[in-house]
């Protein structure tokens, strides 16, 4: 067995190398070794990671783009690495055996391979069995092993790392305690492999209603059967978002069915337990042999492949497996207004690289049904925008929760003489509000009063007198905020905001002399992804590519477009600045958003 173990490693490492610095003083790999950088817990936030943001400053420093080096593993895996690591995975098997059903072509596929995807070569099953070896002696199933490598190990998700264009050590990571998703499944798997539990890594490429992608653990029970471990003391896999393929990482090129897009990657979407569909589409009139047959997703801004198609009978092609929106087991949605029910996906073919859109894109419903996006350019109709991108609830609620807030001025900084000037009487329709004072009010300080058992949650506060905007240093309730922190909310970008959390907090500012208060423009903590007044919108619909109808500078809060082909898929770019955006139809007068 031994020698068929070695003979399975070497006959599917052909594909196999690592991807690694350039060079020892690479810049990108400096910041993750660097012990000065002290991340705290909201690294787990976008934007808040130190990491992210030393990373961030380097890609805009001017400094060269990483350059992977690339080094096959059969140029430089001798005999001895392979004897040792065979040797390794043996023993711990021989002892673990009665705590999984693990058979020697499980094993040879989730505990035998010395990587799991293009990390540069390492000691680390030595290192990880000398760290969890002991878990042995006192658990004795699996899926409490993961768990129980999760608490040991320290490490925790940090947002910034999914910048870091390599893929760390177990080393590194063991001694950084920080990671991206795929990190901390790659550290999981890589450590109960050490101890002789079939692991690996579990792949969605691209989510189907955002942009971004995700992993996850996936380690073999008692029962032999693979479950899906989150990195958290629990191990719950918690998913928010739509699902059209889920991958799982192999080693052995011929359990690869999806090697067009990933050599590594094996199509486990129906063990998710999620309704699925298989989609029968008309094969393309011209099809040349050096064309593959994909069905994408949008994310974001392009259109990205998640599936390869290898079926092609009687001029049809056929997608199996492909998610419908609803998720596995207790998963919901992260839910936001007009969500459309199901998932838009477009048939392309490519060819050199290059995706051509071989039929229109399409609906796959939740109930299964299908509908196809065709412009019908016999029925023009005219929309109303509001937005870009989807209203998520965990935004919409910060817009929310200022009814019944209210703005108070006073002459006295400790407010012991103030008087309410207004009152928030109903929940804000835009992202920008305006209050208009008649008659002016003189005062020196104005601040911010959210409910009471509320929070502070504001990013503009803007106070104009009829000479123009009046300017002043921002103050709040607590003292330990820094001015760079207070400064957010009358930085003229909604973008950024203020956060106070606790009970009876405030924000507001100090003009520094009484002055006369005759307008207020305030905005909630927001997405931007609004209409915006003075900012340039172009919209698109989709016709084997995206077609312009017009750009347009918003002068309010929403944008009229006319003769907009009836069952269009739309696209609102926003050509000022941004970067979430996300494709719609138009039904009933609403952007339905997929």
């Amino acid at each position: 067995m031994k020698i068929r173990s070695i003979f399975f490693l070497v006959g599917n490492m052909a594909d196999k190398y690592s991807l690694i610095p350039t060079n020892e003083q690479d810049p990108f790999h400096s910041i993750i070794l660097n012990k000065h950088i002290k991340e705290t817990e909201d690294a787990r936030l976008p934007g808040k990671s130190r990491i992210g943001m030393a990373l961030d400053s380097l890609y805009k420093s001017g400094v060269n783009a990483p350059k992977p080096q690339s080094i096959r593993d059969i140029e430089v895996v001798t005999g001895d690495f392979l004897i040792k690591n065979v040797e390794a995975a043996f023993t711990i098997w021989q002892r673990s055996k009665k705590l999984t059903k693990c058979s020697f072509d499980d094993f040879c596929e989730y505990i035998l391979p010395y990587r799991i995807e293009n990390e540069p070569l390492s000691d680390w099953r030595e290192q990880a069995y000398h760290k969890y070896s002991c878990l042995l002696d006192s658990i004795d199933d699996p899926i409490e092993l993961a768990k129980a490598v999760i608490r040991v190990s320290g490490l925790k998700y940090n947002d910034g790392m999914n910048k870091y264009p390599f893929l760390p050590t177990f080393s590194e990571l063991d001694h950084l305690h920080w990671g991206s998703c795929k990190h901390l499944a790659t550290y999981l798997a890589l450590s109960l492999r050490s101890i002789g539990i079939p692991s690996t890594v579990d792949v969605i490429p691209a989510w189907a209603n955002r942009s971004g992608g995700h992993s996850w653990n996936a380690t073999m029970n008692k029962d032999g059967l693979f479950e899906d471990v989150g990195f958290n003391k629990e191990g719950d896999n918690i998913v928010l978002h739509k699902i059209a393929k889920i991958y799982r990482t192999v080693y052995s090129t011929d359990k690869s069915d999806a090697r067009h897009l990933n050599p590594l990657w094996k199509d486990i979407t129906k063990e998710y337990a999620m309704p699925v569909s298989n989609l029968v589409l008309s094969e393309p009139e011209s099809l040349s042999k050096d064309e593959m047959q994909s069905l994408c997703i949008f994310n974001n801004k392009d259109w990205q492949p998640i599936a390869i198609s290898t079926e092609i009978n009687k001029k049809k092609i056929t997608f199996r497996n492909v998610g419908r929106g609803i998720l596995f087991g207790d998963n919901k949605i992260a839910g936001y207004d007009n969500e459309g029910k199901g998932i838009i996906y477009l048939p392309a073919s490519i060819h050199n690289g290059t995706l051509n859109a071989f039929t229109a894109p399409v609906i796959l419903q939740e109930n299964g049904d299908i509908h196809s996006l065709s412009p019908n350019h016999s029925t023009l109709r005219s929309i109303s925008l509001d937005r870009k991108y989807p209203n998520y609830r965990r935004m919409a609620i910060y817009t929310e929760k200022m009814e019944g807030s209210c703005f108070e001025v006073s002459k006295r900084s400790n407010f012991s003489i103030k008087k309410r000037i207004y009152t928030i009487t109903e929940t804000p329709k835009h992202s920008i509000s305006e209050i208009k004072l008649q008659p002016p009010i003189t005062c020196r300080y104005i601040r911010y009063m959210p409910t009471e058992h509320s929070s502070v949650n504001i990013s503009e506060l803007q106070c104009y007198s009829h000479d123009g905007k009046l300017s002043g240093v921002p103050f709040a309730s607590d003292k330990n905020r820094s001015l760079e922190e207070l400064a957010n909310i009358c930085d003229g970008n909604i973008d950024t905001f203020y956060n106070d959390e606790h009970p009876n907090a405030y924000i507001g500012i100090d003009f520094g002399k009484e002055v006369e208060i005759d307008r207020i423009i305030y905005s909630p903590r927001t997405d931007g992804n609004d209409v915006i007044p003075g900012e340039e919108y172009e919209l698109f619909y989709w016709e084997n590519r995206w077609v312009s109808l017009g750009r347009k500078k918003a002068d309010g809060f929403r944008l009229q477009y006319d003769s907009v082909p009836d069952n269009s898929l739309l696209w609102l770019h926003n050509r000022t600045k941004g970067v979430e955006e996300r494709i719609f139809t138009y039904m009933n007068n609403e952007q339905i958003w997929w």
